[in-house]
Formats: structure tokens, sequence, C-alpha cells
């Protein structure tokens, strides 16, 4: 969804865009259908884009796009063609707003916009944020992060019970490094916090 409202904004008249697609098993893609619509006209994108296409490797996918690239610069040099190429990473989740991808750009110099690596890191990793916001004195609702070791077995009910002691209820159980709203349960009870984790 966030791919399509952006690709309804650019302009194809100022821009040469390719969409990359990565499928739910991690096949790097073209993403056909989208650029197809693209095509078409803005207004021809649907609400929702699939990622569908011929599942190549990244470096296929990178040297097609690539090549898109080069054959929209004719008669112009080749390096400026890459020194234009910006890459807008609207991904969601592990393996896209974690880091990885932005480290990957990084590692080809390929320039992208929203946050580094590191940032995009520290985000993803609730945690990790967390932490660096107390080590900060910054001011934030008070926190329990516990592993999932301490959270299975015969003590993971004990520790989540004592994290609910020391919170309060109600409490919020989160998995510290998935997106931002995905597995978010409220907890009335240390028991609906036991489920919840």
């Amino acid at each position: 969804m966030t791919a399509a409202h952006v690709l309804r904004a650019l302009d194809p008249q100022k821009y040469d865009v390719t969409t990359v697609a990565i499928s739910r098993t991690g096949e790097w893609m073209l993403a056909e259908s989208a650029m197809a619509a693209l095509a078409r006209g803005r207004d021809a994108l649907p609400e929702k884009l699939e990622a569908t296409g011929r599942p190549s490797s990244l470096g296929d996918v990178m040297a097609n796009a690539a090549a898109r690239n080069m054959s929209s610069t004719s008669g112009h040099n080749v390096s400026s063609a890459s020194a234009n190429t910006v890459v807008l990473p609207l991904l969601h989740g592990p393996m896209g707003e974690d880091g990885t991808v932005q480290g990957l750009l990084d590692l080809a110099h390929v320039a992208y916009v929203g946050a580094g690596v590191l940032g995009s890191a520290v985000s993803m990793d609730k945690a990790t944020t967390k932490r660096v916001l107390a080590a900060e004195n910054i001011p934030q609702p008070k926190f329990v992060a516990l592993r999932e070791d301490a959270i299975t077995g015969a003590a993971g009910s004990t520790n989540i019970s004592d994290a609910v002691t020391k919170l309060g209820l109600p409490v919020f159980v989160k998995p510290a490094n998935m997106g931002s709203s995905v597995g978010v349960a409220k907890a009335k009870s240390a028991e609906e916090a036991i489920a919840a984790a």
C-alpha cells in the first residue's frame, strides 16, 4: 500500500521509475505489474501492489534496473545515470526497515531516502530503542524487555508475571523486532500477558 501511494505521487514525466518487489519468501523481482500500471498512468495503479514478476537473484534485479536506467539516459554519461539513482525503500518489518536493505544499498554506493543502517536497526528493535532512550534520560513509559528464552519453558510464566507486577496493569505486550503495530496486545491480567507473549 505504501508503494502504491508513493508511485501515485511521483510524476512519471520527471522520474524514470523502476519498481522492485521482494516477496514474502525473500525473492527479489521487478514488479512488472506495477510498472505496467504506472505506464498507463498514475490513476491505473491499484490500491495495493503485489510482488509479481519473474523471481530473480538480487544481482539480476539490480542489473536489470541499472540497464533500464542507462537506456533512459541515452546520450548521457552512464556514471551520471547511477549518480542520479535514488532508492525509496518502501519496506516494512524485518529485512526492510531494520537496516539490512540500507546496509546493502550503502555497500553498493546507492543513494536512498530515510534513516541509515544504525537508525533503522535501533528503531526496529524496540528493546534497544528503549535502552537508548533511557541512557539519554529521555522520558518514556516503564518497560520490561524479556528475551524469548525468558518467556518460554518452566520459568516463562513466572518471568512474565514478575514483569506485570513491576509495571502494573494494564500492560502492552509486543515483539521487540517486528513492525510498529505487529503483534501488539493489551493485557489486563498476568494470564492475558502470558497468553499474549
